[in-house]
Parts: structure tokens; sequence; C-alpha cells
């Protein structure tokens, strides 16, 4: 490979691929907000900003691709010197990756009974992940020259607890979605297990663009060739979380052939029963505190989710 094929050719593709995973965040975010009426404000509040910061860093990899393949074009030493947009766009990677995070780890806490040791363990994973990243990006700015010594362990060591902060909550999703299987009638078994293979599907696939991104720079740290798989990253998460909220539709229609079976269980937090009800082609549920009455539950807004299809999509894993 040519100096250009590290450099340009990266930053190329980095752009390309960028732009296709951008397009599916707009119609997964259009579709959203044409499906949303009854979320709450904080959910599509959280989608919005999701979607600007998005946007925002789709602009800023524009304008890094602007400036190393056209205004710098030919100026080797130029190529040689980040373009202040770059770390830019990596601040803003770092603030997305962290609220869909949030997202899928209060996820995790709710599937897991509120088990505060679970979530804690998340927490200093995530948080690890956020220091490194915050540092890598500081360090980055800081240091006018690509490939430097001063930013490469910072950076690579940023995008390994990145991967491991997605693994981890992939890893849990999908423990605590295989182990509810048990408690529930068969049509929802069925169900919880399709959510499970989706869940390992995007894990997986999450995972290994992460693995892609830190493999790349470990053999090329001197090159432009991670950013292929490290600028598409956030739009990977934001379409991972769209997608789990757009598809919660789906779900609940594959749950009513489980119509007018009522049934509760315990699970071993001591969380009341789980009651399900469908006289009128509709799943509800309830957990805690909430009470059912005759063949209608009422189900509170707490963990924002008004049905077992809604709350197990929500589960759903980005990586």
């Amino acid at each position: 490979m040519s100096l250009l094929d590290d450099t340009l050719g990266g930053v190329f593709f980095a752009c390309i691929v960028s732009s296709i995973f951008y397009g599916i965040t707009c119609l997964q975010t259009i579709y959203y907000f044409m499906n949303c009426k009854g979320d709450g404000k904080i959910l599509k509040g959280l989608v919005a900003t999701i979607s600007v910061l998005d946007s925002l860093h789709m602009a800023l990899v524009l304008h890094f691709g602007y400036i190393e393949l056209v205004k710098s074009f030919g100026d080797l030493e130029k190529l040689a010197f980040v373009t202040w947009s770059l770390p830019v766009a990596v601040l803003t990677n770092v603030v997305n990756d962290l609220l869909v995070r949030l997202f899928f780890s209060r996820r995790v806490w709710i599937l897991s009974g509120r088990n505060t040791t679970v979530i804690t363990f998340l927490g200093l994973i995530i948080s690890v992940s956020l220091a490194l990243s915050l540092f890598s990006d500081v360090q980055t700015f800081h240091v006018s020259k690509k490939g430097t010594s001063q930013t490469e362990w910072a950076v690579f060591s940023s995008s390994g607890t990145t991967t491991l902060a997605d693994l981890t909550i992939a890893a849990a999703l999908c423990f605590y979605l295989a182990r509810s299987r048990g408690n529930y009638y068969k049509g929802t078994r069925r169900l919880i297990t399709s959510l499970l293979q989706y869940t390992i599907q995007t894990g997986l696939f999450a995972t290994l663009w992460s693995t892609g991104s830190l493999i790349s720079f470990g053999l090329k740290p001197n090159s432009d060739l991670s950013l292929i798989f490290y600028l598409p990253q956030p739009k990977i998460y934001a379409n991972a979380l769209l997608a789990s909220l757009n598809a919660r539709e789906n779900l609940r229609e594959k749950s009513r052939i489980s119509e007018n079976t009522t049934h509760s269980i315990r699970n071993n937090d001591g969380l009341s029963s789980i009651a399900f009800n469908n006289p009128t082609h509709h799943t509800q549920f309830e957990l805690d505190s909430v009470k059912v009455s005759g063949r209608n539950a009422v189900a509170t807004e707490d963990d924002d989710v008004r049905s077992l299809p809604s709350l197990c999509c929500s589960f759903i894993s980005f990586l």
C-alpha cells in the first residue's frame, strides 16, 4: 500500500460508509417520530438528541474528508497533521455512544430485577471507556501530528474498552433474556427466543465492527485505515437503538398469539407478579406495584414500556 492508500484511502471509505449509515439513521428517525405517540417526553428527547448529535457528527466527518481529500490534496506535509474537525467528531461520537449505552444499561437493570451489582459493574466499564475516550480525544487535539506515540496507546486502550463495554452489555442482555424464558408460556417463550436471536446477531455485528476498528489501528497505527470502522461506529449504535424502538409494533403483532391468556409469576428478586391479559388483542403487563383487576390490566409507565413486546424489544442490544 502507498502512503495515499493508508491516508486518503481510509478517509475516503470512512466518509462513504458513514454516509450510508447516516442515511439509514435518518429513515429510522423519521419512522420513529411517525409512530411514537405513546412514548414519553424523555424517550423522545433522547432520540432527538441522538439524531442531532449524529447529524453534527456527519457534518464534521464530511468537513474532515473535504480538508483531507480536496483542500490538502497533494500536500503531504499538511496530510501529516490532524484536522480540527476529527477530534471534535470523536467527541460527538463519545457523547452519542454514552447515551446509547446508558439506554441499554437501564434495560439490563430492569431485566435483571434492578440488580445493583450488575449495573455497578456495567457502570464501571462504561466509565472507564468514557474516560479513556475523552483522554485520547484530548491527546489527539493537542498533538498536532498524526500517529505520534503520545496518542497511540490512548486510542488503542480506548478502542479496547469500547469493545469490552459493548460485548458486556450484549452478553448481559442475552443472559437475562435466556434466563427469563422459563418463566413464561410457550407463545411468550417463542417471542423471547426471537428477541434473543436478534440480540445475538446485532451484538455480534457491532462487536465485530468495534473489533475491526481495534485490529486495524493495532496493525496500522500510523495510518487512517482504522477510521473506516471508527467514524461510522456511532451510527451503528444509533441505528440499533432506533431499530429496537421501531420494531415494537411488529413484536406486538407476534404477541397476539397468546391472547386471552392470563398468568402471573414471581422472580427471585422479590418483584411482584407480571400479569398478562389480552381480551381485546392487546397484551399488557405490570411490574412491582401494578394492580390487576378482573380482565383488564393497567400498567404503570415506570419502565417506559406498555407491553411485553415493547419491554423486551427495548432490551435488544445494539451490539
